[in-house]
């Protein structure tokens, strides 16, 4: 019985070709459409899903209203919001993290590369729980300037990923730079992340004492704020 449907069916497109053709090839456009929005829904709807208690974090937006003006969003904020909120929903929030962004050069043997460095407070871990594959939160990242790679860079710079002890030249910016010890090696962030992290260093707030907007004004959005929010 079913080869005959089979059969009837194959006779019928083979009698109208045009028409069969337009029909197969609309279904397959139709289907191809389906998967591809699919797919894209999902990898939007798992951003950051990845990353451990990851309803608990969230990251401040700031807004703008002058009038006359049209309101300027951004996802930045003033260096001293973090402690004004701790201090206002202490009952809410954890703990918070700045993170600062900056363009760096790195030299390795003679050969200078420009890579995006992250510098945050010393809470980082206790808001953002990136998992490490050599070292650990509390051996790796305890000290100011305490450098942190990911698993990416360390291939990119050694060629493996155990690299805890080596140094590279970094130059974050006149009158500090040098040679800096690999404390630890992050696990590379998933695509499906907001955020970059390719290099992990904990700042010392001094360092930024020449630009006080960077961190130690209400105006200035020059930082990201995370904060880890209680049960």
């Amino acid at each position: 019985m079913f080869r005959n449907y089979l059969t009837t069916a194959w006779r019928h497109l083979l009698k109208n070709k045009l028409f069969s053709a337009i029909n197969v090839f609309g279904l397959a456009i139709g289907l191809m459409c389906c998967i591809l929005i699919s797919l894209y829904v999902r990898d939007e709807v798992s951003y950051d899903a990845w990353l451990p208690e990851a309803d608990k974090v969230v990251r401040i937006h700031s807004g703008f209203f002058q009038p006359g003006r049209a309101p300027f969003q951004t996802v930045r904020s003033a260096g001293r919001i973090m402690e004004a909120l701790k201090t206002y929903a202490s009952s809410d929030i954890e703990e918070g993290v700045r993170l600062l962004f900056n363009n760096t050069t790195i030299i390795k043997d003679d050969a200078a590369f420009t890579e995006a460095v992250t510098f945050s407070d010393a809470t980082f871990f206790e808001v953002i729980k990136l998992p490490f594959v050599h070292g650990s939160a509390t051996t790796s990242f305890a000290k100011p300037l305490d450098f942190l790679v990911s698993e990416e860079m360390a291939i990119k710079y050694f060629g493996r990923t155990n690299v805890i002890g080596e140094t590279l030249k970094a130059v974050f910016m006149p009158g500090r730079e040098g040679d800096f010890k690999i404390t630890g090696v992050l696990k590379n962030i998933p695509e499906n992340s907001h955020m970059e992290i390719d290099i992990l260093v904990l700042m010392d707030p001094a360092m930024f004492d020449f630009a006080p907007n960077l961190l130690n004004t209400w105006t200035s959005v020059n930082t990201y704020t995370y904060f880890r929010l209680k049960d």
